[in-house]
């Protein structure tokens, strides 16, 4: 047993002294990222305009209001005529009653009123009209149109009256609810536990967007909804032992700022939007720059290599042209020690896992110098080593920046 323990230990400590692996830096990074659909060459200034397609339907229910009010008041007015007609009819009426009624004698007065059951004369009642006006419905905001128009913002342009088109077209604020949620719980009350009802509301919202940009000599580059803004986004409220504490829920004061809070959001995502289109935009990129270490070999090599394209990356959104070279030394120090690669030896410099952080490497840095058949080689090799679970959840990361990188590159050729 202690012999078995024994050779286990050196076994382990043999293992040690020859293992190589990779290490990881995780790193951050701005870069100018190209446009899915750029303007001619000549354009660099833009404008952008906002419309509430929304607004012509409210308008056109306000003109409805506006005359069912004028005929409520011409009404009012005809009824109000007729009710003087009627006053003065039931005033001479009522006068000429009592004319002759003052001219009857005592006896028939008495008459009247045991055998015939007729009292003095009463003068009849008109009811006075009132105006019967419309209730009318609590309209959706009309937002400031300048204002929203200024919050889009296309980089690497200049704002200005002429060039490329930005067309944001608000469809309008769409609600449904609040539903109202009943559920039994227990609340402990003054050291009882008693048995409560318990309420929630969740209201469902959103305020689709449709955005169309267009270039003087071009035409329409873009033309579709923002799909992201089509989506509904949920409102919960805390869950409360009194149906009262919800009922804020269906106010008119919340739904308004249900309708300036989605907008505020829809904003950015169109901003967004805009700019992934036809924009160049700064983006923070946080990434892995890996190395390699181990105590048999040397890695100066990986350390140089690191180095240069850390150096690289930290430039790229200032100087593509030098980050470009920087990257490119480094690709050919990477290369250079794919040669020795033996993913079947453990106990190879480059081995297995080496290589595998080596390829990472590589398709990033190809994927900014604009060498994508490369990365897509280097990709489909690494899909040949069985990546674990973990790895092939880096690689579909780093497969989906290469494909978008690359369209991107595609679509900005000259």
């Amino acid at each position: 047993m202690k012999r078995t323990i024994l050779f286990l230990i050196v076994g382990f400590l043999i293992f040690s002294a020859y293992s190589q692996k990779a290490t990881d830096s995780k790193i951050t990074f701005e870069y100018v990222r190209p446009p899915l659909k750029p303007f001619s060459k000549e354009i660099k200034t833009y404008s952008a305009d906002v419309i509430l397609v929304y607004e012509a339907e409210i308008k056109k229910k306000k003109a409805e209001h506006q005359r069912k009010e004028q005929e409520a008041e011409a009404k009012y007015e005809e009824d109000m005529k007729q009710y003087e007609i009627d006053v003065k009819e039931a005033e001479a009426a009522y006068e000429k009653d009592m004319k002759a009624y003052n001219d009857k004698s005592f006896g028939e007065k008495l008459v009247d009123k045991k055998i015939l059951n007729e009292n003095q004369p009463t003068k009849k009642y008109v009811s006075k009209p009132y105006k019967q006006l419309p209730s009318e419905e609590k309209y959706q905001k009309i937002f400031d149109k300048g204002v929203l128009g200024s919050k889009i913002k296309l980089e690497g342009y200049d704002k200005s009256g002429h060039g490329g088109k930005i067309t944001v077209s608000l469809q309008g604020f769409d609600m449904s609810g609040p539903e109202i949620r009943e559920t039994k719980g227990t609340k402990v009350v003054n050291g009882e536990s008693r048995q409560v009802m318990y309420y929630q509301a969740s209201t469902k919202y959103k305020h689709p967007i449709y955005v169309k940009i267009e270039d003087p000599s071009k035409g329409v580059l873009v033309d579709e909804f923002v799909e992201v803004c089509n989506d509904y986004t949920i409102d919960r409220s805390k869950s409360v032992d009194s149906r009262s504490k919800v009922s804020y829920y269906e106010t008119d004061e919340y739904k308004e700022k249900l309708e300036n809070k989605i907008i505020d959001a829809n904003i950015l995502l169109v901003n967004e939007f805009v700019n992934s289109k036809c924009g160049f935009s700064q983006i923070e990129r946080k990434t892995m720059l890996r190395s390699a270490k181990g105590k048999k070999y040397n890695y100066d090599d990986y350390e140089q290599a690191f180095q240069k394209a850390q150096t690289a990356y930290n430039m790229m959104a200032d100087n593509k042209e030098e980050a470009t070279k920087q990257l490119q030394e480094a690709i050919g120090l990477w290369e250079n020690a794919l040669k020795e690669s033996n993913v079947t030896d453990k106990k190879a410099r480059v081995n297995r896992d080496v290589d595998f952080a080596t390829r990472l490497n590589l398709i990033e840095a190809c994927c900014f110098t604009d060498k994508f058949d490369k990365a897509n080689t280097h990709m489909t090799k690494l899909y040949s080593m069985s990546p674990s679970k973990k790895e092939k959840k880096t690689m579909d990361e780093m497969k989906e920046f290469m494909k978008d990188a690359k369209t991107r590159f595609e679509a900005n050729k000259s």
